[in-house]
């Protein structure tokens, strides 16, 4: 999102809605209760997949605030002055995507698909160009589409799936590991993860590989800081982070935090939702999850480092405000699909 020539009047008024939602950054580290999905998913061989509910710690404030109503606006003024600031970085990173990459500069969504059937994802198409299932195996038939594998964690299981699937394919992008800052998730530290991605996943034939997905906030920076340290001369070329907010501005301000602390890093954006993890148990209303997809849209397509994203996410299952359904419970794609994938 990138905002420019913000009036006096416009910032006042942005600050007094800001102020009105306890969803402002707080980067002081908590345990914040959550629900999420491990997603197993199945080649297209298999007749179904599996799909199991979980409990995650996120550790890191997750879009948090304490502050009064004065703070409040105090803060969201000073927000609203730095997104006004935001523009477009330059670093040493690429500024454009790899050569065959189906993606581009003006087209970076993403599919983090978990429904069963690939019928309903046909309607998806026009405006993705890659897609994910948190697993090894396929996500999608279309010529168009970059199936981007994931080895998901150390687990055997997780280890014989991935070498089962990637043996003697070549890919254009991989995925590692998915939150090991989380206890409930990968659950790996920086170094046991170095290792393992030198041991299995640096092998796989690919041209990009991206690093270990961890979350917001300041757990998240540390883990990867440490794990670039642990993995040094690892092939990775670029970062993976997720993000959960309920405004634009955290969320840009959460990402910032990333782009600002590994300035020679592009960027994808895997998992990202308009949710409250602060334990409020704030509901992100269809309003507010419109207002942060346009908001966040806006900055992604201007930040050239940040080279995919994905909403979480296109199933006719989810598990965190309705307000984010891609698709809705008949497999239709839903108006916030619409502005997602529009371009």
């Amino acid at each position: 999102m990138v905002f420019s020539r913000i009036s006096s009047c416009v910032i006042i008024g942005y600050a007094l809605v800001i102020a009105s939602v306890s969803c402002l950054p707080n980067w002081p580290s908590s345990d914040i209760k959550l629900r999420h999905v491990e997603h197993v998913r199945h080649n297209f061989s298999a007749p179904t997949r599996d799909h199991h509910l979980n409990k995650r710690t996120h550790k890191g404030k997750h879009c948090a605030s304490q502050t009064s109503a004065a703070e409040a606006v105090a803060t969201a003024l000073g927000d609203a002055v730095k997104l006004s600031a935001v523009q477009p970085t330059v670093s040493n990173a690429t500024t454009s995507n790899p050569i065959g990459d189906k993606c581009s500069d003006t087209v970076k969504a993403g599919l983090s698909w978990t429904d069963n059937s690939l019928t309903t994802q046909d309607q998806f198409l026009s405006g993705a160009c890659w897609c994910y299932n948190w697993g090894p195996g396929w996500c999608s038939k279309a010529q168009n589409i970059d199936n981007v594998p994931m080895l998901w964690g150390t687990q055997s299981s997780k280890i014989s799936a991935w070498k089962s699937a990637t043996n003697g394919k070549s890919y254009d992008n991989i995925l590692a590991f998915n939150e090991p800052n989380i206890d409930s998730q990968s659950n790996i530290s920086s170094t046991d993860a170095a290792a393992a991605y030198k041991k299995y996943f640096e092998p796989v034939n690919a041209s990009a590989k991206g690093s270990p997905a961890v979350t917001s906030g300041s757990s998240g920076v540390n883990w990867l800081q440490d794990f670039l340290t642990a993995c040094s001369g690892c092939q990775v070329d670029f970062l993976v982070i997720h993000v959960y907010c309920v405004t634009s501005t955290d969320a840009i301000n959460f990402i910032q935090q990333f782009l600002t602390t590994f300035p020679t890093y592009d960027f994808w954006i895997t998992e990202i939702g308009c949710q409250d993890f602060s334990g409020k148990g704030e509901t992100c209303s269809q309003e507010m999850a419109n207002a942060m997809l346009s908001g966040v849209k806006t900055f992604v397509m201007g930040e050239k480092r940040i080279k995919r994203w994905a909403w979480y996410e296109p199933s006719e299952e989810i598990n965190i405000d309705p307000s984010n359904r891609l698709m809705d419970t008949n497999g239709d794609i839903t108006p916030f699909g619409k502005l997602f994938l529009a371009s």
